[in-house]
């Protein structure tokens, strides 16, 4: 079955796969044949749910995929339907998840659906899972976790999610709004459907206090590669050498996918492909690092071997919380001339109404110019994304025009910038957002129609403006959000970087009206 090739619109016949975001170059799962075969009995036997918790770039969204698009089908009898969400995308909210699976599995439209109570939908979607038997697979399941659940979540590095995971503290692990742990749990019961659940972290919702998995839940941990697996991705990315080498590449990446791609794509540049030459003259740096602190510093060479075109378009894509097109590329591309210093749009009955009009006009005109230069720069930005795909560093579909990075080097990345280069980076985002189309009014019904005004309030927190970011959302947000399409929980996440001082204190905010909207 080629579940791209299927309909991925929600109205889709229960046969076609409901796939909104297939993940953008997930790569081949080569071998884990233990891990599949623990898919294969997981499918048959009495657990609706499965966990597959592991670290990020271990590999369980390939591992998943492959399993989702070629062999689940042949193992869960009578399948009604097979539907693939990702919680990292932007669109991606439970609710949204819980309608538009809703409205695929009873072929309902998904307009029809939006005035509906959630709670009903759910209630209406759990008995449909319990009627028919469909696979769902929640990817990037962590998203939904106390530790990842805020603004920044995807430049989070590993380790430092690590640090609060290890605490002993559930609270890092269970789902910050309680609603969402218990849709898991009920999940959990919908025999004769499958749930799995792929994740960095394992959801303590899905736990007793002592650990062990809540009836009906089942652990698989994805870990390293088999020697054997190692030796056949290494052989599969075009480098080559001793056996000897083969096996000293994959122990220096504790036979983890990711970092294993990150060295292959190393050797072909600085070493010709050849393993042995690579371990000689650069592997031997790294192997006097603790394990712990090699995958920083392997990706942190990576990155710093960039030319710097593509470092710079690395560091802006990092910027985007999601996947995006060529179209926003284009427009926040760091290789086409600086923005203008901004003019506000002036109103006629305002004074100085003349000044400020021709202000308006001269920041449209260079604008304009600006847009004018991007386009003619195309090809340096186009070759600036070939090499950041030849390092192992970007994530394309180009298919669907979507661009993206690796969680893992998104994280890294962000973590070495400094504060003037956040500042252009989120400037440009903002820049961008701002000239996107938004809804307005009633016909708000969910967060993705006001996502451009979000990211825009978002590049103001990150670039340190807390001022504006207020400003822009009692003007653009506020009415929009407040008891319409979020739940307390997403509300306090938007406004958490507006209190850098934590619960309790005033916002860092100059203007005391606004200190006490917000504190209120």
């Amino acid at each position: 079955m080629d579940v791209l090739s299927q309909s991925e619109t929600s109205g889709a016949p229960p046969s076609a796969p409901f796939v909104p975001h297939p993940p953008i170059a997930p790569g081949a799962c080569l071998g884990r044949a233990a891990e599949r075969s623990s898919l294969a009995a997981w499918a048959a036997s009495d657990n609706p749910l499965l966990v597959l918790d592991g670290p990020g770039g271990i590999g369980k969204t390939a591992l998943v995929w492959r399993w989702f698009t070629i062999e689940a089908p042949g193992q869960i009898p009578d399948l009604a339907g097979l539907i693939w969400w990702d919680f990292a995308e932007s669109d991606a909210a439970p609710d949204t998840f819980i309608r538009r699976t809703l409205a695929y599995v009873t072929g309902t439209e998904p307009d029809s659906l939006h005035d509906r109570p959630l709670a009903a939908c759910q209630a209406d979607l759990l008995a449909e899972l319990r009627r028919r038997p469909h696979l769902i697979v929640l990817d990037s399941a962590e998203r939904l976790l106390g530790a990842y659940y805020r603004m920044d979540a995807a430049y989070l590095t590993e380790d430092k999610v690590a640090q609060e995971a290890a605490s002993g503290d559930p609270r890092p692990r269970r789902c910050a709004d309680p609603e969402h742990g218990a849709l898991l749990v009920q999940l959990a019961g919908c025999a004769p459907s499958r749930v799995a659940v792929v994740t960095r972290l394992f959801p303590a919702d899905l736990q007793h206090t002592d650990g062990r998995p809540r009836p009906g839940v089942q652990n698989l941990n994805i870990g390293a590669l088999a020697p054997d697996d190692a030796h056949s991705l290494l052989s599969s990315l075009d480098v080559r050498g001793s056996q000897e080498a083969f096996v000293q590449v994959a122990a220096l990446a504790d036979h983890h996918p990711f970092l294993l791609r990150i060295i292959a794509a190393d050797a072909r540049r600085r070493s010709h492909g050849i393993l042995d030459r690579w371990a000689a003259e650069v592997g031997r740096d790294f192997a006097r690092f603790a394990p712990m602190l090699r995958r920083p510093a392997l990706v942190r060479a990576a990155l710093d071997n960039l030319p710097s075109d593509p470092r710079r378009a690395l560091n802006q894509i990092a910027g985007f919380r999601f996947p995006v097109g060529s179209e926003a590329l284009i427009a926040a591309s760091p290789l086409a001339p600086p923005l203008p210093p901004r003019a506000s749009e002036p109103r006629r009955w305002q004074a100085g109404y003349s000044q400020a009009k021709a202000a308006w006009d001269a920041y449209q005109d260079a604008l304009r110019e600006r847009e004018a230069a991007a386009q003619q720069d195309m090809p340096r930005l186009e070759a600036a994304l070939q090499a950041l795909d030849d390092a192992g560093l970007l994530r394309l579909d180009a298919d669907r025009d979507r661009y993206d990075l690796h969680p893992v080097v998104r994280g890294y990345a962000f973590a070495f910038l400094e504060a003037a280069e956040l500042e252009d980076i989120f400037a440009r985002i903002r820049y961008y957002y701002e000239a996107q189309p938004t809804v307005s009014g009633d016909a708000v019904r969910t967060l993705a129609d006001v996502r451009p005004r979000i990211e825009v309030y978002h590049a103001l927190i990150s670039a340190g403006r807390l001022d504006e970011a207020a400003e822009h959302y009692r003007a653009a947000l506020g009415r929009a959000l407040l008891g319409r399409i979020t739940t307390p929980h997403q509300i306090i996440e938007l406004l958490r970087p507006l209190f850098p001082g934590g619960p309790g204190t005033l916002p860092a905010l100059s203007n005391p009206r606004d200190q006490g909207y917000f504190a209120n």
